[in-house]
């Protein structure tokens, strides 16, 4: 099948309180309207032993992917529904690729084995196992979200808050090197590729541009200082 392609417009945004931001998409003139329960979203990100992941998306390589491993809700739980996600780029557009994994517990004793035992426990795809071997894990973050559409359902848009970013190891964790932003959101908005010609009239009715942005990259620079 196919994979659907879509745009992820994103806006890291300062000095603007999360009532404000949700203010402002509520009153939107294409009539946006909160959507599921808000949430909490955890992610170990991995990469390989040199960081190509991320060196590619410093870089703007326009061909790139990206493996995280998803949760919801507490993030030191026996964590039951794992979801490995691989975020595939192709310039602009992307899709995503998941795939269910077996259970494995996550606390301040995290050991990578557990993460490993739950792959060869999972119904993978050769290809996406083999690569999966290769990484190590890089980043952990966590964050609360929350979920708007507009009246047609051809866009969705994001708020994130109290972004949380943790140095992670193959064992030895005790999460202690990290970074809590509670002054940033990340406003984001999605659509199909088909909707392109339309979301300019969207983004429009906000104040405010997209940037060039990522969580890894900017968890990545916070703890490893990777830009100084």
């Amino acid at each position: 099948m196919k994979p659907t392609y879509r745009f992820e417009r994103k806006s890291f945004l300062e000095n603007l309180s999360v009532e404000n931001l949700r203010h402002m998409i509520v009153m939107h003139p294409a009539m946006f309207s909160e959507i599921y329960q808000e949430r909490y979203i955890n992610n170990i990100y991995f990469d390989t032993p040199d960081f190509k992941s991320l060196h590619d998306n410093v870089a703007g390589v326009s061909q790139r992917i990206k493996y995280r491993i998803r949760w919801y809700g507490d993030m030191y739980q026996d964590i039951k529904a794992p979801v490995l996600e691989l975020k595939i780029k192709s310039g602009l557009l992307g899709y995503k690729r998941s795939f269910k994994l077996a259970p494995f517990s996550m606390n301040v004793n995290f050991d990578f084995s557990d993460v490993i035992q739950a792959v060869k426990k999972s119904d993978l795809p050769a290809d996406v196992y083999t690569n999966f071997m290769q990484l190590q894990p890089a980043l952990l973050n966590r964050y609360r979200r929350k979920y708007y559409q507009e009246k047609r359902q051809l866009f969705r848009v994001t708020i994130d808050e109290n972004l949380n970013y943790y140095q992670i190891k193959k064992n030895n964790n005790l999460f202690l090197n990290s970074h809590h932003d509670r002054d940033k959101l990340v406003f984001e908005l999605k659509y199909n590729e088909k909707d392109d010609k339309a979301a300019s009239q969207i983004m429009g009715g906000f104040p405010f541009r997209v940037t060039k942005s990522s969580k890894y990259v900017m968890g990545m620079d916070f703890i490893y200082n990777i830009n100084d």
